[in-house]
């Protein structure tokens, strides 16, 4: 079963998203809904010793 992935909806009564094949995902036509963990850009950084206010 090829793998799927969620886009927002580009038409009328398609709900909240819409289920593709990510091998159909084309960029200039679909949005992806939520980016995958592994493509979420990571949180902040922990500050360095150095940075961190004295306590």
């Amino acid at each position: 079963m090829p793998e799927t992935i969620k886009v927002k909806p580009w038409g009328q009564d398609q709900g909240d998203f819409v289920l593709i094949n990510k091998d159909d995902f084309n960029p200039e036509v679909h949005e992806l809904l939520e980016p995958k963990a592994e493509e979420k850009p990571a949180g902040r950084k922990p500050k360095a010793a150095a940075e961190q206010p004295a306590t």
